[in-house]
């Protein structure tokens, strides 16, 4: 299997998650006229990034829905589906409620080497990362040993290129590319700066 259009790397957006601090489903909140959601699916494909959904898929995206593996749980479950569906394409997870994530900030991230690519900004953001596919191997016998492991543990053990801030700041990115919109205040926040249009509504 390959990802549709033979695209050369495979976009991960995860829509589960328990969404308890923010008290509703991030995947179907709006922004700018449209979803979390619709904003990350436009960015991918504006960085020409064939896409799957992982997790509680909105219906009318059922289409690029990936089913669960049976017995994992958090966004490492999302990551084996993806890379058993597809065991030699590169994945770039996302999260639903990332909505600012730029185009360009997934592209440069694809060029740079190594088993698995993160930014570093505090802390490792395993959730807008690149995860090659040789990772597979290790990934899945981290989740035969606990099956919810931390994305971060995964990292570890593959030795992750960890992309210090002064680089990707090079590249014009502020760190919004992972800003998880996570409370009812983040929201709040995104929405005064919300750029106009929304990209989910400028054709690719």
């Amino acid at each position: 299997m390959v990802p549709p259009g033979s695209a050369p790397h495979l976009a991960i957006v995860l829509t589960g998650g328990r969404s308890s601090r923010m008290g509703a489903d991030k995947a179907t909140l709006t922004l700018g006229g449209a979803r979390l959601v619709d904003h990350v699916m436009a960015s991918c494909r504006h960085a020409g990034l064939a896409l799957r959904i992982a997790g509680a898929t909105p219906p009318d995206l059922a289409p690029l829905a990936l089913a669960d593996p049976a017995g994992l749980a958090g966004p490492a479950a999302g990551l084996v589906a993806a890379m058993r569906a597809f065991p030699a394409t590169d994945v770039v997870l996302l999260a639903t409620d990332q909505p600012f994530v730029k185009p360009d900030t997934l592209r440069r991230l694809l060029a740079v080497p190594g088993p698995a690519v993160v930014p570093l900004h505090e802390r490792p953001q395993s959730m807008c990362a690149i995860y090659r596919a040789g990772c597979a191997a290790e990934l899945e016998r981290l989740v035969a040993e606990q099956p919810e492991p931390s994305l971060q543990s995964l990292l570890d053990r593959v030795e992750a290129t960890r992309v210090p801030p002064d680089e990707w700041r090079s590249w014009g990115e502020d760190g919004r590319s992972w800003l998880s919109i996570d409370t009812p205040e983040l929201l709040a926040a995104a929405a005064a700066s919300w750029p106009e249009p929304p990209l989910a509504t400028i054709a690719p």
